[in-house]
């Protein structure tokens, strides 16, 4: 029974790193870039311009997303994260136990800057928020399309008619956020008021929202005009 506790548990560090020697790698050039980044700044980050602390922050950003795929294949690999725990417990994988401190003892070093400087940390999050507002935006659209009538002339009215309103609504949230730029900004902005952030991330989905919106009215249009040709032709045809 031991030794298959044993066998389920154990964990073959040197094939994984061979199997994954491509995250690793890309892993290494950010955190050398990061590195790189921070000496463009003469001296401490902290003194360098605005777009290198934000690209400090990236870059350490990048490495902890790689670290965090590091670790998702790890778990593919043995099948859930309890078993992924349970091996961390286990004497024989003392390779894998030093790997994991390592990497604990590394996290602080990536994750400290990115908080200490304010403009980075405001971008990081300013551009998580977007991919959030991203994914939440085609969902809805998924969910709307699926309640839209299935009638060839009802649809493309309720399409140019939710259209128009999306193009509205952004084109003024747009312009109330244009003519109130002290509401964001990372001046007003802190880890306990990310108020100015998720302003400013609705303001660049928005520009998103307004292209896409008038796009797509512009299409749909000349859809339902085409759609209606067809019937009038075919209403002439029979007549």
């Amino acid at each position: 029974m031991a030794q298959d506790d044993q066998k389920v548990n154990y964990i073959d560090l040197n094939e994984f790193l061979k199997s994954n020697s491509s995250l690793f790698v890309i892993l290494g050039v950010f955190s050398a870039l990061s590195i790189y980044i921070s000496d463009l700044g003469g001296g401490s980050v902290g003194d360098a311009t605005a777009e290198i602390r934000v690209g400090f922050g990236g870059s350490l950003l990048l490495a902890f997303l790689l670290t965090l795929l590091i670790y998702k294949q790890l778990i593919e690999q043995v099948g859930s994260i309890e078993v992924l725990l349970k091996a961390h417990t286990k004497l024989y994988n003392w390779d894998l136990i030093v790997f994991t401190t390592g990497l604990l003892l590394l996290l602080p070093s990536m994750v400290y800057p990115i908080v200490q400087e304010v403009v980075a940390l405001y971008y990081t999050v300013g551009l998580l928020m977007i991919f959030f507002y991203i994914m939440l935006s085609f969902r809805i659209v998924l969910k709307i399309d699926q309640l839209l009538p299935e009638n060839g002339i009802l649809r493309h009215t309720s399409i140019i008619a939710l259209l128009m309103i999306a193009l509205y609504i952004s084109t003024e949230y747009y312009n109330y956020i244009d003519s109130n730029l002290q509401l964001i900004g990372t001046k007003p902005f802190s880890t306990s008021n990310m108020l100015p952030v998720v302003l400013d991330s609705l303001a660049v989905i928005s520009v998103g929202i307004m292209t896409v919106s008038f796009v797509s009215l512009v299409y749909s249009i000349i859809d339902l005009l085409d759609t209606l040709g067809k019937l009038w032709r075919d209403f002439r045809s029979e007549g």
